[in-house]
């Protein structure tokens, strides 16, 4: 069992509990809160609309909340089915007041996630509803196992672990890392601890905040205020960083890093961000929860400004490759550096580009999204639930042709392909080459599979399964760059967009003209 909390768009406070489990709440604010009754579709729907939560948020809660059920293919439909649960009695909503007398004196523990270099707070949610500070974030778990390998990324001592039990006044148990860790997962699901992220902050805060004892003494770059948030961030020391983040609260604040950067390189050079070790320790985490991703578009600002941020398919999907901002900022906004970085070859200084950096935050709840790290096992996840049988899927074929061997199978028969000079996105074409290639039919379905995939996701064969981008080896910059990748890649799906400009007014999007430093 576990508790959860969420905020809506109106800044209000939840907390969602399982049907007939008892809530944790101050004794001054037990008779104040009352369960919150959607009887109908339409305050169900609504509530869904406000909450802040990532995409994935809603996929854990199904799995938690269905019984068992079957998920529906289509999006619409598997709306309907979060709108029954949120109506049904299997969960219990509170609203919880947030003005500052109800929240009871602070106990908690705080630590520094060593892995992450993120400050991690817990407290007893018998005593802490919320921390009203803006950057604080709750963090999800929806197993035991989230939960303890959470806790094990902390490398705290048993003697550590000890007083976590007896600052959170939680049972003790005997003096074993194992059993103390599990327990303390096992309170984190019952909602009896709340794990809170924080970025965190300088010395001379920790010493105001009489937090000395803390062992956080800087500040290391992060991937975005959304830790916690319905997933896993990207968890990354920043040891190696050799251009410091700037975490920005808005597109505004984004172009000034973005042309501050640029400064710097013009005066020191461009410097690597991450080692090739340190790229594929983050992509491991598969998550995307960053608020702002950069794209870099290929045409000028009125063209970008008229289409889409993905291509939009005659299926109605239109996905994007991109970053983060914390992946890309070192580049500032020259596509050639940009172009080096992302496995873009051939690039033309003739050719107009621009840079599209979206917020994330912003982005209009009416459209469909899906962000991740696309490796084999998350493309797999999300090809699973989204191709039909009609389009040529059973229930293991992304697993077919989602793995190493399959990759390098399909570029060299798409390698094959391309000698004969054919239109290498016309699936009938495709399909023919596949019949002459092979005899066997379950891999001519899985050829048809993969080419279907590029068609309908941009995964092609350079797709490497590894959640990176491969460094251009003609790029002028890959001697500076000096490694075999460039950044960490995120995949967002969409369907039925908006186009950039309507994007643009909303405030989601910033279109910013992307000139090389240097000339031919």
């Amino acid at each position: 069992m576990f508790a959860t909390t969420v905020r809506d768009t109106l800044g209000r406070t939840y907390r969602i509990y399982p049907f007939g489990q008892q809530p944790f709440f101050p004794a001054n604010l037990q008779t104040q809160i009352q369960p919150l009754h959607l009887s109908d579709p339409v305050s169900a729907e609504q509530f869904k609309h406000h909450l802040c939560v990532q995409p994935s948020f809603w996929d854990q809660f199904f799995n938690f909340y269905s019984l068992g059920a079957t998920r529906a293919r289509t999006p619409l439909e598997f709306d309907k089915q979060i709108v029954q649960i949120l109506m049904s009695r299997r969960i219990m909503i509170y609203e919880i007041p947030r003005g500052k007398s109800h929240i009871a004196p602070r106990v908690e523990r705080v630590v520094q996630n060593k892995k992450s270099k993120l400050e991690v707070e817990f407290a007893p949610s018998s005593v802490l509803l919320w921390d009203d500070s803006a950057s604080t974030r709750v963090r999800h778990f929806f197993t035991e196992e989230d939960a303890t390998c959470f806790l094990d990324e902390l490398d705290l001592s048993v003697e550590e672990m000890q007083s976590f039990q007896i600052l959170l006044g939680l049972r003790q148990t005997k003096r074993d890392y194992e059993i103390i860790v599990r327990e303390l997962a096992k309170e984190i699901l019952k909602g009896k601890v709340v794990v809170l992220i924080n970025p965190l902050h300088n010395e001379t805060q920790l010493k105001s905040s009489g937090r000395e004892d803390s062992d956080v003494r800087e500040k290391p770059p992060t991937l975005g205020p959304h830790a916690g948030e319905g997933g896993t961030v990207f968890n990354h020391s920043g040891s190696s960083s050799k251009t410091e983040s700037t975490e920005p609260n808005n597109l505004a604040d984004v172009e000034k890093i973005l042309s501050d950067r640029r400064q710097q390189i013009i005066q020191d050079g461009y410097k690597q961000k991450y080692t090739d070790e340190e790229l594929l320790e983050i992509a491991k985490t598969g998550e995307v929860n960053d608020r702002f991703l950069v794209r870099l578009v290929f045409g000028d600002e009125d063209k970008a400004r008229g289409g889409t941020l993905g291509f939009r398919r005659d299926s109605g999907r239109a996905p994007y490759w991109a970053t983060t901002l914390e992946m890309a900022e070192a580049a500032d906004t020259d596509p050639e550096i940009l172009s080096g970085l992302f496995g873009i070859e051939n690039f033309d200084h003739e050719q107009p580009f621009c840079l599209a950096v979206i917020d994330m935050e912003k982005m209009p709840a009416q459209a469909e999204r899906e962000s991740f790290v696309p490796t084999f096992e998350k493309m797999s996840e999300f090809g699973e639930k989204e191709f039909t049988e009609k389009e040529g899927f059973g229930p293991s074929t992304m697993k077919d042709i989602m793995n190493e061997d399959f990759a390098e199978e399909y570029t060299e028969f798409m390698d094959d392909y391309k000698n004969t000079g054919q239109n290498p996105y016309d699936s009938q074409l495709i399909m023919r080459h596949a019949q002459k290639s092979s005899n066997i039919s379950d891999k001519q379905k899985l050829i048809r599979a993969r080419h279907k995939t590029q068609m309908e996701f941009g995964a092609n064969p350079l797709f490497s399964g590894n959640g990176l981008t491969k460094v251009t080896p003609d790029s002028r910059y890959a001697h500076n760059i000096g490694q075999k990748y460039g950044v960490v890649e995120t995949f967002t799906f969409e369907r039925d967009p908006l186009t950039v400009g309507e994007l643009e007014k909303q405030g989601a999007v910033k279109i910013i003209p992307a000139k090389p430093i240097k000339g031919k």
